[in-house]
């Protein structure tokens, strides 16, 4: 969910990449906590989530690379 807020708010600066960033962290947390009950994730999850945090990230500083020079 947070790899998804990402892409769609990435016009709100730092926004976008900071749940970006959130989302990678937590996917690869959910994978690897020994302390997490109940089932683990599947890895189609895990990827997805990492990609659009991923992604969210790469076009939020793409953003502001284009914003920034104007501002």
């Amino acid at each position: 969910m947070l790899g998804a807020l990402s892409v769609v708010c990435f016009w709100a600066p730092g926004v976008g990449i900071v749940l970006g960033l959130l989302a990678i962290a937590a996917a690869v947390w959910a994978v690897r906590s020994e302390h997490l009950t109940g089932e683990h994730p599947l890895s189609g999850d895990t990827w997805l989530a990492i990609g659009s945090g991923v992604v969210g990230v790469v076009v939020g500083l793409g953003f502001l690379a284009m914003v920034l020079p104007n501002w």
